[in-house]
C-alpha cells in the first residue's frame, strides 16, 4: 500500500522577471522560482508581499503479510507489517529580500540627533529609495527525513470448549527515529558542565555523558538510528 501526499506553493511572480536582481539587490537566490519584486513594508500603508515557494511531499509505503493455519481446536495467526516513511520538505523564505520604509529619512532631526516624533513619511522615503531596514535570507531550507517501522505478531485462538475460547498471542512493534537522507539533521547533546563549539554538524553516536552530535533520538534513555536511506 502506497500513500502519497503532495502540497506545493508557487509564488505569483515566480519564473518571471528577476525584478529584485534588476534593482541591484545583491545576494538573492538565482532560482527562477524566487524571481519577482522584493517584499515592501511600510509604517502607514499595507505592504507588498508574495508567498514563499514550498514543497511538502510525504510518501508512506506499507508492506503487510499474514497467514492463518487451523489444526484441531487451534487457529494460528501470524503476520508482519513494514512501513517506510519518506518526507521531502523544501521551503525558501524571504529569498527576494524585504525592504522596510519607516519615514526616518524624511523626518526632522532634533537637537539630540534623533528623529522628531510625528515627522517623516514612509511613502516619501520609498519614493526617495531610502530604505530604513533590509532583511534577506540566503540559501533555502530543505530536509529529507526518513524513518522505518516494523511489527510482527503471533496468535493462537484455542477453542477449549464450546463455551470457552482463549486468545493467546504476542506482538512486537519497533519504530526507528527519523534520520536525514544526506545526514544533515543533528541533535546537540551537551554533557553537564561542558561547552561545545563546532564548525559543522556531523552524524555521530553518543552516550548520555558525552558531548557530540546525535544523528537521531530514539528515547530519553536509548538512542538509535535507521541505517536505511
Amino acid at each position: 500500500r502506497l500513500n502519497l501526499n503532495r502540497n506545493e506553493t508557487t509564488p505569483y511572480f515566480a519564473n518571471g522577471a528577476d525584478i529584485a536582481g534588476e534593482l541591484g539587490i545583491q545576494g538573492l537566490s538565482q532560482t527562477p522560482l524566487n524571481y519577482g519584486p522584493p517584499n515592501l513594508n511600510f509604517t502607514n500603508f499595507m505592504g507588498l508581499s508574495d508567498s514563499s515557494p514550498s514543497l511538502r511531499r510525504v510518501e508512506t509505503l506499507v508492506q503487510s503479510g499474514g497467514l492463518r493455519y487451523t489444526r484441531g481446536k487451534h487457529a494460528f495467526y501470524m503476520g508482519f507489517d513494514y512501513t517506510r516513511n519518506i518526507w521531502d520538505l523544501l521551503l525558501e523564505q524571504n529569498a527576494r529580500g524585504t525592504l522596510f520604509f519607516g519615514g526616518s529619512a524624511t523626518a526632522s532631526i532634533g537637537a539630540n540627533g534623533y528623529a522628531t516624533p510625528g515627522t517623516g513619511f514612509d511613502f516619501a522615503d520609498f519614493l526617495l529609495g531610502s530604505v530604513q531596514q533590509a532583511t534577506l535570507r540566503s540559501g533555502g531550507y530543505d530536509t529529507y527525513p526518513r524513518s522505518n517501522a516494523a511489527d510482527g505478531y503471533f496468535q493462537d485462538e484455542w477453542s477449549v470448549r464450546k463455551n470457552l475460547t482463549l486468545n493467546l498471542g504476542v506482538r512486537y512493534d519497533y519504530a526507528a527515529p527519523f534520520t536525514e537522507k544526506y545526514g544533515r539533521m543533528d541533535n546537540l547533546d551537551v554533557a553537564p558542565g561542558r561547552v561545545l563549539t563546532a564548525a559543522s554538524s556531523r552524524p555521530a553516536w553518543s552516550s548520555p555523558t558525552s558531548t557530540s552530535f546525535l544523528r537521531a533520538w530514539a528515547s530519553p534513555t536509548a538512542r538509535g538510528s535507521s541505517a536505511a536511506r
